[in-house]
């Protein structure tokens, strides 16, 4: 199950014929295995749950505030995730984070949408009133989702306290510097092919 997890394979892998070649090479018996994709999808929603309520459990404990980074993606299947990884520092001043959710986001890409959602993970683990920043990348929905959270959290600030992703930041400015860098020199280009050789329009006389 770890490995399958791990390496992101879809959970019918386990029934793949040359896996289970690979396991009855290495245990004869493993030729009777009928674990299948229920199997493993039962398994990781189990482990799931039971990682979430430990979760859970450990921030009742933490007493600093919380900060979240999020984002948007297609999964290699289509599905529309919205990623949620939370920050804080633990009791011996050392910065911890860990992915907090990764889940189909259902409906529009709005802001209204995506604060509704990152609402019901947070009430899940029970940490809205210790949300400090949330760090998104630069669309226009995020401004929206910063407003949306700042009325629903206690303590968060959906003005001030909705931060773009200077990472975003640096690559739009650099994308945009290397298109007006392009675009320089094939105007420059296009002025050198139109200048003529001096000697083109000369005429020799012997």
């Amino acid at each position: 199950m770890k490995h399958i997890v791990v390496e992101n394979l879809p959970f019918s892998y386990a029934e793949s014929p040359t896996l289970r070649d690979i396991f009855t090479l290495l245990n004869p018996n493993c030729s009777k295995m009928t674990i299948g994709a229920d199997v493993i999808a039962d398994n990781v929603l189990r482990r799931y749950l039971q990682e979430k309520i430990k979760i859970r459990k450990y921030f009742n404990k933490v007493e600093s505030q919380i900060s979240l980074t999020l984002d948007v993606w297609t999964s290699p299947n289509r599905f529309s995730v919205l990623g949620i990884t939370c920050h804080w520092i633990d009791g011996n001043w050392q910065l911890r984070e860990l992915v907090l959710d990764a889940s189909e986001l259902k409906g529009p890409h709005s802001g209204a949408n995506m604060a509704q959602h990152v609402l019901e993970i947070l009430n899940e683990f029970n940490i809205s009133e210790k949300i400090f920043c949330v760090t998104g990348d630069n669309a226009a929905a995020n401004k929206v989702l910063g407003e949306k959270l700042g009325l629903s959290l206690k303590n968060f600030d959906g003005k001030n306290n909705m931060l773009g992703c200077v990472g975003h930041v640096i690559n739009l400015a650099a994308q945009a510097g290397i298109r007006t860098l392009a675009l320089s020199n094939q105007s420059k280009e296009k002025d050198i092919n139109n200048v003529s050789s001096p000697t083109e329009d000369m005429e020799y006389q012997v």
